[in-house]
């Protein structure tokens, strides 16, 4: 006899944090992610990204004004099929102009073969954003138009903010602004398609009772959840989702794995090319607080842009929304506007609440430290 269906208050796997006085269970992976509970300090690490708090990384906590960030593609995911949109070039793949090479920190380019790769990769999703088709037969086409169309404006800034940011690697950089700037542009075209994931194959669907999606779920970052509404709509659509609940009712849940000491359930893995590790010494926290409060990325996005576009050749009075492009479609050098709307911008029809969790210990103290 076949045990009964996993259902998505239920998990595969579960571990408990009695000092936060809670337990996590996931119906859809026989994996854990990192819980991030209680204040978290979030900075820029050796690889220039967020580490455990990066959306690009890791699942964070779902808020409905920034759902599609858990369908950026994971890094080990069956779909990556190459590591352009997460690989960090290093020194040796940073070319000297010529008169530059014997410079202590010389202007160059990073290797034409690589940013050909990363604009060929943005021009193949730009071109499926272009045809608005939808993702699944179940989904109308004219559903899926209609939410693209809303989305439109929000893919065209992402376009916008590529299109520059593959320009600038194209021309003389010192190495230090060369790979913020590749790191800039690869989280955008992460973005910019989640987005188009999310409009074309998520939120067609998201509010209508549905058959849980047989697609494949372990290709994208996913999403925690207090919530069980949401949790059911994740599970439901093929997102993998980590479901924190308050102690006490884990005596009645089902699952097949509890984490114990003995016995862990390991965490979910990433590329070993990909890292976590922290830069030495330590870049400086730029948030401090709970991770349902959205003005972390706001920080995260503040951060981005100090490093792309730096305060002695742009200042925030200089940012200009209105990017303009010559005849050959490179565009020009002028800094687009700021990154948090790459970062916070709701799409579709999500709503622009923040969630407001209620477990007390990820409730938020929000401190923002000057970098």
């Amino acid at each position: 006899m076949q045990p009964p269906a996993t259902q998505s208050y239920e998990g595969l796997v579960g571990a408990r944090w009695p000092e936060h006085g809670v337990f996590v269970t996931s119906p859809n992976m026989k994996v854990l992610s990192p819980p991030l509970l209680g204040p978290q300090k979030i900075r820029e690490r050796l690889q220039y990204h967020f580490g455990e708090h990066d959306p690009c990384l890791v699942a964070q906590p779902f808020d409905a004004s920034t759902a599609f960030l858990s369908v950026i593609q994971y890094p080990y995911g069956v779909n990556a099929s190459s590591l352009i949109l997460w690989a960090v070039p290093d020194r040796i793949e940073f070319e000297p102009v010529l008169g530059q090479t014997l410079a202590h920190n010389p202007l160059g380019h990073l290797k034409r073969q690589l940013v050909d790769e990363l604009e060929s990769y943005y021009l193949m999703l730009w071109s499926d954003c272009s045809t608005a088709l939808p993702a699944s037969s179940d989904v109308s086409k004219s559903s899926a138009q209609s939410l693209l169309s809303r989305a439109r404006p929000k893919l065209n800034d992402y376009r916008t903010r590529i299109r520059i940011l593959l320009s600038q690697l194209k021309r003389p950089l010192l190495f230090n602004e060369a790979i913020h700037s590749w790191v800039c542009a690869q989280r955008n075209i992460l973005q910019m398609e989640a987005l188009y994931t999310w409009v074309t194959s998520v939120e067609p669907r998201w509010d209508t009772p549905s058959p849980i999606a047989k697609h494949a779920i372990r290709d994208v970052v996913g999403a925690l959840t207090e919530r069980a509404d949401e949790a059911e709509k994740l599970f439901r659509a093929g997102i993998p989702v980590w479901y924190f609940q308050k102690l006490g009712a884990e005596d009645f849940t089902r699952v097949a794995r509890w984490s114990t000491e003995t016995n862990p359930v390991p965490f979910r893995q990433l590329d070993p090319r990909v890292s976590l590790a922290d830069a030495d010494p330590p870049h400086p926290t730029i948030f401090h607080g709970t991770l349902e409060c959205s003005k972390r990325y706001t920080a995260m996005a503040e951060c981005i842009w100090r490093q792309v576009y730096p305060s002695s050749l742009w200042s925030s009075n200089n940012t200009h929304s209105n990017v303009q492009f010559d005849n050959s479609s490179s565009a020009s050098h002028t800094a687009p506007k700021k990154l948090d709307a790459a970062l916070l911008g709701a799409c579709g029809s999500s709503g622009s609440s923040v969630l407001l969790l209620t477990i007390p210990s990820l409730r938020c103290a929000v401190r923002v430290e000057s970098v």
